[in-house]
């Protein structure tokens, strides 16, 4: 991996550097690339290959964002490595299904971070409640850094937390958005083999693309013209991927995670439905094609003490050897889809 210690990302741009979260070993800022070191239609020189940043972009993207994580013990940079290489497997593979993957560099070990969450404001709208210093699990060995694109209506979470659809005629469509969410989760485990190991709210990124455009996705050799009401919707942030291991303990219930986020915030989805009927078959199809055998997951280790809720998020963050059967690999996604096209979509 190439290394940078004098990267100047402010230079780079107009415009301030805002931030947009934070996670358990990482922060992630939105940059608008609108000063790169040549012009877009110059030759490309000594300089211009010689700035990671630059000779990496995707042209056709004006804003980015850049994910900076913190190298610990608890976070290797081979644990990095890994994560960069199966995002990259993924975007090159389906495009159309996963958030691109740009520059990638780390600095020196011992280094210090190259954007301070300190001096940086973060994005409008956008609430960010805790401290990196709060997250950061063990002392900082170094800081490694990839480039993604960045989606105009952020991710799921933001847009419901920040109730983005009131009043609002330009919205994303629940019955498409679900069916691109099924096919997405389908080719993840059944194409590219792997498990997500997030498949929530908050790295599911939504992007407008103007009136009357679909997103076009392939499912058993049919191409879906999905209506998401002008919407296209990614998955991103690669952190917990893994490849699928059936004898090995996963995260792998947490690829089925954003069925529970829509089923449990469906206050706020109801909103993007043509019709009650339609809302009450979503609803209906979740509930029992996923959520009652959740439920049944959760009771099994469920304390005494605690609350639905706590019991829910106790659940999502256990690595689950109760998980006996293959089913959550292969076929739950695939059953899912073909269940979804019949009783939903198709009807």
């Amino acid at each position: 991996m190439t290394h940078c210690n004098n990267m100047d990302l402010q230079s780079h741009s107009t415009q301030a550097i805002q931030r947009l979260g934070i996670g358990s070993y990482s922060e992630v800022f939105k940059i608008n690339i609108d000063k790169p070191c040549q012009p877009p239609d110059s030759s490309v020189t000594t300089e211009l290959a010689g700035c990671i940043l630059c000779a990496g972009l995707e042209s056709s993207h004006r804003d980015y964002a850049i994910k900076q994580i913190t190298i610990t013990d608890k976070f290797s940079i081979e644990d990095f490595e890994y994560e960069v290489r199966c995002h990259k497997f993924a975007y090159e593979q389906h495009p159309a299904m996963f958030t691109y993957i740009g520059p990638v560099w780390r600095t020196e070990l011992n280094d210090p971070p190259l954007i301070s969450s300190n001096d940086t404001p973060a994005v409008s709208n956008i609430v960010v409640t805790a401290k990196p210093s709060d997250l950061i699990q063990g002392p900082p060995l170094g800081y490694a850094y990839l480039v993604t694109e960045h989606m105009s209506h952020l991710d799921l979470f933001s847009y419901y937390s920040n109730k983005q659809y009131v009043n609002n005629p330009i919205r994303p469509y629940m019955k498409g958005l679900l069916l691109a969410l099924l096919i997405i989760l389908d080719t993840l485990h059944n194409n590219l083999n792997m498990v997500h190991g997030d498949f929530r709210d908050r790295n599911i990124f939504i992007n407008y693309r103007g009136p009357g455009w679909k997103q076009e996705l392939l499912y058993r050799g049919a191409m879906f013209q999905i209506d998401i009401g002008g919407f296209e919707v990614k998955l991103g942030d690669f952190g917990l991927v893994e490849n699928i291991h059936p004898g090995r303990p996963s995260f792998i219930i947490r690829d089925f995670e954003f069925l529970e986020n829509i089923y449990c915030q469906r206050e706020n989805w109801q909103y993007m439905t043509d019709s009650k009927a339609e809302y009450d078959a979503i609803v209906g199809f979740i509930r029992a094609e996923f959520m009652l055998d959740f439920y049944a997951l959760i009771a099994k280790i469920r304390q005494p003490t605690q609350t639905n809720k706590e019991a829910r998020r106790a659940f999502w963050f256990n690595k689950h050897r109760l998980l006996k059967t293959s089913v959550y690999y292969y076929e739950l996604p695939r059953r899912l889809v073909d269940r979804y096209l019949e009783l939903v979509y198709l009807a």
